[in-house]
């Protein structure tokens, strides 16, 4: 409730800044409008190499349950429920939904496309706070910083429970268990049954990866968050604007974090709010500062919006032609 309260505050400073400052938004959108090519190109391949570093990360879990997807594919798809999970307001929810059923139409089984995005969903939050903790050192841990630091913490401190509470049900056999039982239930409503495809399905006996597995997936996953800061890094110097390296990276976990909670789609107005008035508290210049973070979000929020649908159109138009569910359950009985 503390952090809700903590990000309305925000973003009412932040219209309240924009309102009363409108000749500096002009001014930085008259800036944006002739960045410097070379660092707008490094921008722009920087965000696309977080979302190849992202889907390189769900890849390789999939390939511990003994699925192999494309390298487009799975480039096409992060792209593509980042763009739905940027335009609705139950964007994130809606984009693993999206993403479990494309992975049905692969022949995925569901217990493995749901182990992974779980998996995904518990690591990408955790390495952003542990970037948010490393970024309150950076800054001096003082004021504003520490209250983010005790978050970070706290957000860390909730997945670890999560995936200690799972480990154990699973090493104990409860998991499968529980899950069967839920799919038992579930195939019992009219219509269910092809949506859900078997109970076999939905086992998690058959997933290996190691620790060099687990490796590739967590620098994957740190990879496409520093990628995407480094486009904001990019941003400054596009438009000819000092970075405040001392707080850069505070500034875009924060943001991020804002991001999370569903206050608007895909944080429009509470991300470019935060991130400009954390970095000009850290020395940023004001003009320079809100030129930069739209010129960020203009390629990763409204850029990914559009590319993002041309993916979306891509991995439908090549997705084979049967129906949800069919394909695993016959997977699944000839296995």
């Amino acid at each position: 409730m503390a952090l809700w309260l903590l990000w309305a505050a925000l973003l009412a400073l932040a219209v309240r800044a924009i309102l009363g400052n409108q000749d500096e938004l002009f001014g930085a959108f008259d800036t944006i409008s002739d960045p410097v090519g070379v660092w707008l190109v490094v921008g722009i391949l920087l965000e696309l190499l977080s979302y190849a570093a992202y889907g390189m990360a769900q890849r390789r879990l999939l390939a511990a349950g003994g699925r192999r997807v494309s390298v487009p594919f799975i480039w096409s798809l992060a792209l593509a429920v980042q763009a739905i999970g940027n335009c609705l307001p139950a964007g994130p929810t809606l984009s693993n939904v999206v993403t479990f059923r494309e992975l049905q139409r692969r022949r995925v089984e569901e217990g493995l496309s749901v182990w992974m995005i779980l998996v995904v969903g518990a690591l990408y939050p955790a390495i952003l706070a542990l970037l948010a903790v490393i970024g309150v050192q950076i800054a001096g841990g003082e004021g504003s910083a520490s209250g983010i630091q005790v978050a970070a913490y706290g957000l860390l401190g909730f997945i670890a429970v999560v995936a200690v509470v799972v480990f154990v049900l699973h090493r104990r056999g409860l998991l499968n268990r529980a899950m069967s039982r839920l799919v038992g239930l579930v195939r019992r409503i009219p219509g269910a049954q092809g949506a859900v495809g078997n109970t076999e399905s939905w086992r998690l006996g058959g997933i290996h990866i190691g620790t060099g597995g687990w490796a590739v997936v967590v620098v994957g996953l740190t990879i496409a968050w520093l990628a995407d800061l480094g486009c904001l890094a990019a941003a400054f110097a596009a438009v000819h604007a000092a970075v405040p390296w001392s707080g850069l990276l505070l500034a875009y976990c924060a943001g991020q974090l804002a991001q999370m909670l569903p206050i608007t789609p895909g944080g429009l107005g509470v991300v470019e709010g935060s991130l400009t008035l954390a970095l000009v508290a850290f020395g940023g210049g004001q003009l320079g500062t809100l030129a930069a973070v739209l010129l960020y979000r203009l390629i990763s929020f409204w850029g990914v919006l559009v590319v993002g649908a041309g993916a979306y159109a891509g991995v439908r138009l090549t997705a084979p032609r049967r129906q949800v569910g069919v394909a695993t359950a016959t997977s699944a009985t000839s296995s």
